[in-house]
């Protein structure tokens, strides 16, 4: 799979580099993620596994050594129509921060339109739902937190800023290199979301 021409995982060095502060450790730490999403990225494909890898330790978003694999559960896509290269990317790199595999328990196998009547990311595939069963976790959890923080963080915001609203929940939606990221969490916009951390991530152009 190559890199889709809106942007690379690249761009996420920021993202990276201000989670774990600054100096050495955070370009080392930054470096370390960025080749171990490149390598996952290059990779991911379709499993019969569809269990998760447990969660992050208690302190946060964790490396493990197992950084940036996801896994698109049986069933979760329509058949012919999968998730996005440019969504697997992002989620790769979420896995990359939170430091487990991430398993996306729905793709684009997901009703047209959401309960507002809007057209679903999940249709065109550039949405993922990443279930709490699916990722080791329960509803409202501290999974859902860190996988939320992670995709926050990723959005553009700073570490804390992300954890505190990922522990909120919520729906936000945010831009950030090129492209319009939706993680919604804890909350019943758009649905019930407190049994899986959505993800939507399209292009703006």
């Amino acid at each position: 799979m190559s890199a889709p021409r809106y942007t690379s995982v690249d761009d996420y060095r920021g993202g990276f580099t201000a989670y774990n502060g600054a100096g050495p450790a955070a370009t080392a730490y930054a470096d370390r993620v960025l080749a171990d999403a490149h390598a996952y990225a290059s990779g991911v494909t379709a499993t019969s596994d569809a269990t998760g890898g447990g969660c992050a330790s208690a302190a946060g978003l964790t490396g493990s050594g197992v950084p940036g694999k996801v896994t698109v559960a049986p069933g979760a896509d329509r058949p012919g129509v999968g998730v996005q290269p440019i969504l697997l990317e992002y989620l790769a790199a979420m896995a990359g921060l939170y430091g487990k595999p991430i398993v996306v328990s729905t793709g684009t196998n997901h009703s047209q339109y959401t309960v507002d009547g809007n057209v679903s990311d999940h249709w065109d595939g550039y949405g993922a739902d990443l279930g709490m069963a699916a990722n080791g976790g329960s509803d409202d959890g501290p999974v859902g937190d860190r996988l939320a923080t992670a995709c926050l963080i990723l959005a553009g915001q700073p570490p804390a800023r992300a954890a505190a609203d990922a522990r909120a929940g919520g729906l936000f939606t945010l831009a950030n290199g090129g492209l319009r990221i939706q993680c919604i969490w804890k909350t019943d916009q758009g649905g019930n979301h407190h049994n899986h951390v959505h993800v939507g991530v399209r292009p703006t152009g």
